[in-house]
Order: structure tokens, then sequence, then C-alpha cells
């Protein structure tokens, strides 16, 4: 009777995981989604990331799996604007230096 109700006790523990990990998937796809929407990219990036670390069987878990394809646009949309900061970021320096030399002449 002791070691049926250990396995009983395993099999609730098991479930309380996941159960609490498929909440904190949704719960991080829903940050990155709205993090996103109010421009906030390093708090959108760092949701999504952790959103997509885990894999999910999409037949009984499509909820997750449609939430971490949500996640990986917003990941790209991450990606984008990092890289429009960086080249918005490298024509400034070339204005400088441009505006810099010919001051110069």
């Amino acid at each position: 009777m002791v070691e049926e109700e250990i396995k009983t006790a395993q099999r609730k523990f098991h479930l309380a995981s996941v159960r609490a990990r498929k909440e904190r998937v949704l719960i991080a796809s829903e940050i990155a989604k709205l993090a996103m929407e109010e421009n906030l990219v390093e708090i959108a990036f760092k949701a999504a990331t952790m959103a997509v670390a885990d894999e999910w069987d999409a037949q009984k878990n499509a909820d997750l799996v449609i939430a971490q394809s949500e996640c990986h646009f917003v990941l790209s949309s991450c990606y984008v604007e990092n890289l429009l900061e960086e080249e918005i970021e490298r024509i400034e320096e070339i204005q400088l230096v441009r505006g810099g030399g010919s001051s110069e002449q």
C-alpha cells in the first residue's frame, strides 16, 4: 500500500510540474507579445526566449505550440528591431565622421 501511495504522489507531482511549465510558457508568451506591442524589445526577447525553450507535442499541446510559434515571430521582430537600431547608429556615426571631415576642409 505504501508503494502505491508513493507512485500516486510521484505521478501527481509530475503532473503538477508539467502543468506549471505549461502555465509559464503561456504567461511568457503573453508577456513577449505585450512587450513587443509596447516596443520593449529586451523584455520581449527574454520572455519569448523563455517560452520557446521547451518542446511540446503538437497533438497533445496545440495551444503551447501556437504560443511558441507566436514567440518565434516576436523573436524575429526583436532581431529586426536590433538590426535597425544598429543600422541607425552606424548611419549616425557615418554622418558624424563626414560632418567632422567636411568642417575641417
